[in-house]
């Protein structure tokens, strides 16, 4: 502020000498001291405007270096309280786990208190017996049984139960046969689903525990179940080793052969989960799909959010044999692109992955107009039994890769993994990566014929033929 004063008095001053017209030297002198002055005054404005820009600078650094040091700190310290709240979790089922087997070991004769009987044994009370139902399909069969939820009666099963099947029967335990069915429901990254029954008013039901129930091994549990085949009920009782967000941790003894069947808090009778086969894993193209079965069982809670997408019956049927032809077809895609195009024949006789040869594949395929045309080509072109110029068996190689190509664009279109539901989503995934793998084999294969000379070498004439070598 002051250097600003000072500057328009030495301004205004030189104004005033300048119009008077003075030519005095004193005078002169003075506007030149003044004008001296102005420069100097100047020179120390801009100095300061320097240093003050220089100070705020490295004060924004410095400001910008404590938040980013700050964040990291946070996160560190986030990461290590979910670290040992991982680590706390992990303890706390350990322990737990080592708990029900220590009083798993401790002897009959022992002089230990006895474990606190359970209020009830749902294995031989018939409102849960009751609630059991078997579910029979032309090619598989399970066990599934009513809950009460929502102001509706579901059955509940193992998405597994219905794999495979065109069409269901669903019998109660006392032999009734259920015909009306509402809405089928799966459930998100859950392998269970229900079928809304619109007959089932009188049906004995289930009902789920709150969310808040919590299992531990002070926890008695039952499981129940059909026996396959004769829809005898079994059921046994036993400790729970611990649950997580999804599972409820049981010795394996307990589920056996109960695929279906509820888990149930003996305390309340309330279900606490359904024993499932979950999704078996396919991890290759041409590994087959393990049964239901073979996968082992496990404990599923139902006492957790869970997100129902609704799905007719009949397009969820369909949704298993779907992808086995779009693998065939990959597969088939596969053999095409292992062929290697000659005069005598398109090495068809290759193996595309262990036994499987790329001629047995396209041969099995006959519905395929193109795997037809590349099968009977090989074979005249192995066996000599037809003449083809160079040109014209290019052409026929460039036909049925060009079918083949325009025939798996329009499967492609058709298959998508969202159509799917969130049982299959992950093997629909899988079957569309392997097929984009196998697309990009049959473009490198038609490619490579295109460039390829086909033209076979001349046939030696008889005189040639009988010639001795060397004359």
């Amino acid at each position: 502020m002051k250097l600003s004063i000072v500057r328009g008095l030495a301004v205004s001053s030189i104004a005033v000498l300048a119009l008077s017209g003075c030519t005095n030297k004193r005078q002169e002198t003075k506007i030149k001291t003044l004008e001296t002055q102005l420069d100097s005054l100047q020179e120390q404005l801009n100095e300061t405007v320097d240093s003050n820009d220089k100070e705020l600078s490295l004060q924004q650094q410095a400001t910008r270096t404590l938040e980013i040091e700050t964040t990291e700190q946070i996160n560190q310290l986030t990461q290590e309280r979910d670290r040992l709240a991982a680590e706390t979790a992990t303890l706390k089922q350990q322990i737990a786990r080592a708990e029900a087997e220590r009083l798993a070991r401790i002897p009959k004769n022992t002089t230990a208190p006895a474990p606190a009987q359970p209020e009830l044994d749902p294995t031989k009370e018939t409102k849960f017996t009751q609630a059991l139902v078997t579910i029979t399909g032309d090619v598989t069969s399970g066990t599934g049984f009513v809950v009460q939820t929502e102001g509706k009666r579901y059955l509940y099963s193992p998405t597994a139960t219905l794999i495979g099947n065109s069409r269901l029967a669903v019998t109660t335990a006392s032999g009734e046969k259920l015909t009306k069915f509402g809405d089928l429901q799966t459930a998100e990254g859950c392998a269970v689903i229900r079928l809304e029954l619109l007959e089932a008013d009188a049906l004995t039901a289930l009902q789920i525990a709150p969310e808040s129930t919590r299992v531990s091994s002070a926890n008695k549990i039952a499981c129940l179940g059909l026996t396959a085949g004769s829809a005898a009920i079994t059921g046994t009782l036993g400790n729970a080793f611990g649950q997580n967000h999804e599972f409820i941790e049981l010795d394996p003894t307990l589920l056996a052969n109960r695929s279906g069947g509820p888990v149930i808090d003996t305390t309340t009778g309330q279900v606490l989960g359904i024993i499932i086969n979950p999704a078996p894993v396919h991890t290759a193209l041409w590994e087959a799909r393990a049964a239901p079965g073979v996968v082992p069982l496990s404990a599923s809670r139902l006492n957790r959010p869970l997100a129902w997408q609704p799905l007719p019956v009949a397009a969820f049927l369909a949704e298993a044999k779907k992808i086995a032809d779009f693998d065939r077809l990959t597969r088939v895609a596969q053999a095409l692109g292992v062929l290697v195009p000659s005069p005598n024949g398109l090495g068809a006789e290759v193996a595309v992955a262990d036994s499987h040869t790329a001629i047995a594949i396209l041969t099995a395929a006959k519905e395929l107009l193109f795997a037809t045309e590349a099968a009977t080509l090989h074979q005249q072109l192995a066996t000599k039994s037809a003449r083809v110029s160079g040109a014209d068996l290019k052409k026929r190689v460039a036909s049925f890769y060009a079918s083949a190509t325009a025939h798996l664009k329009r499967n492609d279109e058709a298959f998508q993994a969202t159509q799917f539901s969130p049982y299959h989503r992950k093997a629909a995934d899988d079957s569309i990566r392997w097929r984009k793998e196998a697309e990009q084999r049959l473009t490198t294969a038609a490619q490579t014929a295109i460039t390829t000379d086909l033209t076979p070498a001349p046939e030696a004439t008889k005189r040639d033929r009988n010639k001795p070598a060397g004359k």
